[in-house]
């Protein structure tokens, strides 16, 4: 799948589009095909690492999830064995604050 990395802190021109693998979703969680994200002043800043507790929190060199954003709509393209409540199909929005992966 296409998603926009960042592979270390700085300015937009570190944010490179490129092929990455796709993830399997675990029991608990489903895997959405991205349609819609945005790019938010906290996406800025976490591409920034400004403020520097960014750093401290998500990793002092380098990011340690290269592709970032957090806000998405989409369609659920796999679900773990546990999930009940969606299915294959369904259309979503929402947020993945602790995962991010929304550029993918």
């Amino acid at each position: 799948m296409k998603a926009a990395i960042i592979t270390q802190y700085g300015s937009p021109d570190v944010v490179q589009v490129t092929q990455v693998a796709k993830p399997t979703p675990k029991d608990n969680e489903v895997q959405v095909s991205v349609q819609m994200a945005c790019v938010t002043p906290s996406d800025c800043a976490f591409r920034k690492g400004d403020p520097f507790i960014i750093k401290l929190l998500y990793g002092l060199k380098k990011p340690k999830s290269p592709v970032g954003g957090v806000e998405f709509a989409g369609i659920i393209s796999a679900v773990g064995k546990d999930v009940t409540l969606f299915k294959v199909g369904d259309a979503v929005m929402g947020m993945s604050p602790d995962t991010f992966g929304a550029h993918g």
